[in-house]
């Protein structure tokens, strides 16, 4: 195998000026006005340019072109190539909002720079979560960015628990339904929605995997339901499908809730259609909640899969909900049942 050397050479137009001729990422020679005026410091300045360019055809530094790139275009590279394909499009609003006014125009280096202040000036605005949030977005963009195939940055991610710690979050207990008060919710609860409710009570369920749930997904004879849907979308939150058992108290609720349903779903509107992703069943647990738990700083009722739960996968068919855990604690057998449903408009 033949090995060429790339060595760069010095010369003088006659004139002073002095020029150097380097081979480009191409392989190409190259010459550019040096901004040396002596020949000792015009060599040492095209031995640099050398090795940088040496460095970008073995692909550990970033190209000429990709070293004139914007956080602003590898957001619009993170958007296109991922972002696109995300359920839910909150992230996009809050970053086009808080981060590309300051930091779009920068090139990756100085919105490396310039992230941590910004977050910092923020405190206050946003909450700990949601810079959070905007903070792990921007490590997501540094790693796309490092990827061989982007090329773009060469170094370690700048966004970092070193450089840029996380923001502390403050514990907050969610109001949630008590196991003793289950029983007189379901009761208080019209027979359109007693099912549903009963479902998340026992199984812990998403109100979106509740919401997508079918007739074929529900085993009466085998006692068994599969979790594989969520939404409008054919997988679940966590990207997998689950089978869990069906608990012998939740058995009539099913069973009533297939036998009214006119369509394939177990939940329906009234119209027999799936319901909109953005159900309020929020207000419908409220009003249904018994009325010790209206009063005072507690109003605010949890979702249904974050009242009680036997968590699925764990094989419990015994009659008795269990009370939910908060997300995070490491007592919950698969994921935590404290999530919530959004604030939308009415069932």
């Amino acid at each position: 195998m033949r090995l060429v050397a790339f060595a760069p050479s010095i010369s003088d137009d006659g004139t002073g000026m002095m020029h150097t001729c380097i081979a480009s990422t191409n392989g190409r020679w190259h010459g550019t006005p040096a901004k040396a005026a002596t020949k000792p410091a015009a060599r040492l300045e095209a031995l640099e340019r050398e090795q940088l360019a040496r460095r970008q055809r073995e692909g550990l530094a970033p190209s000429a072109d990709n070293m004139r790139r914007t956080f602003g275009d590898l957001m619009d590279l993170w958007q296109e190539r991922y972002g696109s394909r995300l359920r839910s499009q909150t992230i996009k609003l809050s970053v086009e909002k808080h981060l590309r006014p300051a930091l779009g125009k920068l090139r990756l280096g100085g919105a490396a720079a310039a992230l941590p202040a910004l977050l910092n000036s923020k405190i206050g605005e946003l909450s700990p979560s949601g810079l959070n949030h905007l903070r792990a977005y921007c490590h997501r963009l540094y790693a796309v960015a490092s990827m061989r195939s982007v090329g773009r940055w060469m170094v370690p991610n700048p966004v970092n628990r070193l450089e840029l710690p996380k923001f502390k979050e403050a514990k907050r207990k969610r109001a949630t339904v008590a196991a003793e008060d289950v029983p007189r919710v379901l009761a208080a609860l019209t027979p359109e929605w007693r099912p549903l409710f009963a479902t998340a009570f026992f199984l812990g369920m998403r109100l979106g995997e509740l919401l997508a749930l079918q007739k074929d997904d529900v085993d009466l004879r085998e006692g068994t339901i599969t979790v594989r849907r969520s939404g409008d979308c054919a997988v679940t939150k966590g990207g997998d499908d689950g089978t869990v058992p069906i608990p012998e108290p939740l058995r009539p609720y099913l069973e009533a809730a297939i036998k009214l349903s006119p369509s394939s779903w177990v939940f329906p509107a009234a119209d027999g259609s799936q319901r909109a992703p953005d159900t309020n069943v929020k207000a419908v647990l409220v009003r249904a909640r018994p009325r010790r738990h209206r009063r005072g700083p507690s109003t605010a009722a949890a979702s249904p899969a974050a009242a009680t739960s036997s968590r699925r996968p764990t094989g419990r068919t015994d009659a008795a909900p269990r009370t939910a855990v908060r997300c995070g604690s490491g007592r919950c057998p698969r994921r935590a049942t404290g999530s919530r449903f959004p604030k939308r408009r009415g069932p």
